[in-house]
């Protein structure tokens, strides 16, 4: 569903909604650096937290799926992953339907390191909200559900 709008104040509002989510993006990942030994010892780049989170719900998807997910190619994936097989966040092994694929799952370290960050990521939101009304909560979230869905496709 689209509703007319003043141009002018479309693109000043998007460019407002830029700056807030670039703000809140480095807010979050800034708190995540130093809140873990072991994460801070890591350095996980953006990239690696989200195929972590992601293979967290989606364990077993292969290097080229992973790629396509992403917007990367084949060949820079397969590095992120070796990077992170050898901090041992995650196991490689074949993949039971296409030999020919490597299937990617979490390691229990790996487990442990993402599950550390959800739990941060999820106490950073619960501050977030605590500033809005009941109402205002859920209309946030909602608001931002359906902009991820919309972006996701």
């Amino acid at each position: 569903m689209t509703v007319d709008h003043d141009p002018n104040a479309s693109a000043e509002l998007a460019e407002r909604m830029s700056e807030a989510v670039r703000t809140l993006l480095r807010a979050v990942y800034v708190s995540h650096q130093g809140a873990d030994m072991e994460e801070t010892r890591l350095k996980l780049s953006v990239i690696e937290r989200q195929i972590m989170g992601l293979l967290l719900t989606q364990p077993g998807l292969k290097t080229k799926e992973l790629a396509t997910i992403f917007a990367v190619q084949t060949t820079t994936m397969a590095s992120i992953l070796e990077r992170l097989s050898d901090s041992d966040l995650i196991e490689k092994h074949v993949h039971p339907s296409d030999k020919r694929a490597v299937a990617v799952k979490l390691s229990e370290s790996g487990k442990t390191v993402i599950e550390g960050i959800r739990a941060r990521d999820i106490q950073n939101c619960k501050g977030i909200l605590a500033e809005l009304t009941e109402t205002r909560q859920r209309n946030f979230v909602d608001d931002l559900e359906m902009m991820a869905k919309k972006l996701s496709r």
